[in-house]
């Protein structure tokens, strides 16, 4: 852990410091037939107060399953209404073959941001091209935890 240090009677954290952690976990089966991206749930919707110009590292994981010929399915951070990874397909995604069968795909979403002083809340979103998709697969613990970094 890094050394804090004293300047001006102030206790000031060196740069890449953690100054709080905050998560939100979700473990019930959720499906989407949506082709747009929607929340999996509001437990996955911890909110964060950042200090200054501090940074906020999103991490995020989602079990996730989808079946049928050619079904696509993704996730997407969100801070706010604003999306945080790539708009078309977030991070990443699996696509089950053509001969149809199933695909199981365990998420992970990483992204450092900088959302300025203030409360903020972080979301987490799924979504598919097409068939169905279900997050939290055999009620598996989803997660996203929010690390505040002093700047």
């Amino acid at each position: 852990m890094a050394a804090n240090y004293t300047s001006t009677g102030a206790s000031v954290y060196q740069a890449g410091h953690i100054i709080q952690v905050v998560t939100g976990t979700f473990a019930t089966e959720t499906s989407t037939t949506s082709t747009s991206f929607v929340q999996i749930n509001s437990a996955l919707e911890p909110a964060i107060t950042v200090t200054g110009s501090n940074k906020v590292y999103v991490m995020a994981t989602v079990p996730a399953y989808s079946s049928g010929a050619g079904v696509g399915m993704s996730i997407q951070l969100f801070r706010g209404s604003t999306a945080l990874g790539p708009a078309s397909w977030g991070f990443g995604i699996n696509i089950v073959d053509s001969s149809g069968g199933s695909n199981g795909s365990p998420f992970a979403a990483s992204v450092v941001d900088t959302p300025g002083a203030g409360s903020h809340t972080y979301k987490v979103y799924h979504r598919v091209n097409n068939g169905t998709g279900y997050s939290c697969i055999n009620t598996s613990r989803a997660s996203i935890t929010l690390f505040e970094i002093q700047a």
